[in-house]
Parts: structure tokens; sequence; C-alpha cells
């Protein structure tokens, strides 16, 4: 069993997936914001640890999330040679991520990270029913009642739609285009944008504020095939034109799964990838990808910071 410690709030559902995988011993959390501990996320059970005592005492380290202000933590943990779990894509500069690739190659860690829309089982179940596409339409809908200038929620949900255009189309991009569209009277903004690859294919993207409620959908457009995938609800359309007959078919396949069961799988690589010394750095090389992509689009798109 590797030694394992928290760091940040989790939820408790986070908390006794770990504690009852076979592969990890729980030692204690550290509160990267000590006045946010005593949260009904805190699990009694559970010691706090000094930031010390949680690289020293632990083989493994696992991240709620990850921004600029974790890089001293996270950089402290790989020169110190423990594992690295992220439970969300890192909200990370290019040059941040550059750093944590060298530092990653060098102490030959496992650095895992959970992208929260690649573990998506419709959208694994997607990459073979997806041969020849022309054209992607993502669209994410978030309520946005916070953010007058919109910089950090468009950001997030930008790596959200990227995460999953380059996971379905990881092609080289030829060509973006992007704008940002602010809504007076409102805290919430829209940002489109527009991604040509060298294989011809097209990426359009859209994020708006203005919903009550959250909706995240993507449409694939190939030769004689239409897919339509629900990223929340995990649903899976497809509608196929037969190239003898020409008769039109649709059908519906759910991909369900509990995030609990979602959960174990990443666990289980991300325990297999130490056992087996699978210290490839890939995972980082695909956020460095995206982060940068990211910060194309919204310097494109006017913002000028990207938390």
């Amino acid at each position: 069993m590797f030694k394992t410690g928290f760091v940040g709030n989790f939820a408790n559902p986070v908390h006794e997936a770990v504690i009852m995988h076979p592969g990890f011993q729980v030692t204690g959390c550290f509160y990267p914001d000590p006045g946010n501990k005593d949260n009904n996320t805190e699990r009694k059970e559970i010691p706090s640890l000094t930031r010390e005592n949680l690289i020293a005492g632990n083989d493994v380290l696992i991240f709620q999330s990850a921004d600029i202000h974790m890089m001293e933590i996270l950089t402290e943990a790989l020169r110190q040679s423990r594992h690295v779990m992220l439970l969300d894509i890192p909200s990370l500069p290019a040059d941040s991520v550059a750093e944590l690739i060298k530092l990653q190659e060098e102490s030959k860690t496992v650095f895992r990270i959970e992208h929260t829309e690649r573990s998506n089982p419709a959208l694994n179940a997607c990459i073979p029913l997806i041969t020849h596409p022309c054209l992607f339409e993502i669209r994410l809908m978030v309520p946005d009642p916070v953010n007058p200038e919109g910089a950090a929620s468009v950001s997030e949900n930008l790596l959200r739609m990227l995460d999953a255009l380059l996971f379905l189309s990881p092609l080289n991009t030829h060509k973006i285009q992007s704008v940002r569209k602010p809504v007076s009277l409102s805290a919430a903004c829209h940002i489109s944008a527009r991604i040509e690859f060298d294989n011809g294919s097209v990426g359009n993207l859209l994020s708006a504020g203005i919903t009550d409620n959250e909706s995240f959908t993507i449409d694939v457009y190939q030769e004689n095939k239409f897919l339509k995938i629900d990223m929340l609800q995990k649903l899976i359309s497809i509608t196929e034109r037969s190239v003898r007959t020409g008769k039109i078919e649709s059908r519906t396949i759910d991909h369900d799964e509990s995030g609990q069961k979602l959960l174990k799988h990443e666990l289980d690589n991300f325990y297999h990838s130490i056992m087996f010394n699978n210290t490839s750095g890939k995972e980082l090389f695909e956020i460095f990808r995206l982060t940068d992509l990211g910060r194309r689009i919204t310097e494109k798109a006017g913002f000028s910071e990207v938390s």
C-alpha cells in the first residue's frame, strides 16, 4: 500500500473511494486554506497534516485541484519524488505546466490527471464511432451569476470544451478564431471559438452563462452519420444513413455510470501506473497543449488575464 495524503477540501465520496481502495493508505489531509477546513467536507477520522508532514510522510499526494497558488507544493512534491494525482484539469499557465513536465521527467514519478471530460463514459464510447469527422459543435451553458469579468469561469469552461474536443480530434490545429461577447446587466458573458485542424475538420465552441440550468452537448458530423453527445446525461444519439439502401435510422445509447465507479477506475489506473513504473509524461504534455490553446483563444477574445 502507498501512504497517501490529501491536499484540499474533498467531498466525502472522494475520501471514501480512496480509503476503500486496497492500494492506498490515507495518512491525513493538508488544508492550503486553514480557515476553510472546518466545513462539511472535512472527515473527522482524517487528521490534519502540516505541509512538511504531508510531503515527508507520504508516497502519493492527491490534490483536489491545482492553480498557480499550488505550484510551490506541486514542485516540492515532485522534487521529493512523490507521485501526484489531480482530480481536475489544473488551472495553470503554460510555463508552469512546462516546469511540471521537466520535474516529472527528472523525478521519474507518476503524474496522473483525472480529466473530468475525458473520463466521461459517453465520450469514450464515441471514439470507435467517429472515423472521418468534418465538424464538431460543442456548447457548454453554465449559470454564472457571480463573476463580473467572466475571466475565471470562461477559462474553466473553455478548458472543459477543449479537453473534450482534443480527445475526439487529437490532431494539430491549423487556425484559431475567437470572439468574446460580454453581456450587459449580467455577470455572465460568452465566448465562441473556431478551431481548424490539419485534416480540414473544424471545431466550433460556444460557452455562455445566461442560463438557468447547466448543459453540455457535442454534435459530431461526418459522412452519413450524425452523433449528439449529452455529456451530463451521458447519452449518445446516433443518426445514420445506410450507404446501401439510403435508409436513415436513429438510436440512443445510455452510458450513465456512477461517479464512484468512475473514480475507482481512475484510482485503479493510478495505482497500476505506480506499480508498473509507468512514468510517461503524456498527460502533462496534453495539459500543456490544452492550456496553450486555451491561452491563445482567450487572448484573441480580449481577455487580459486567465486564471
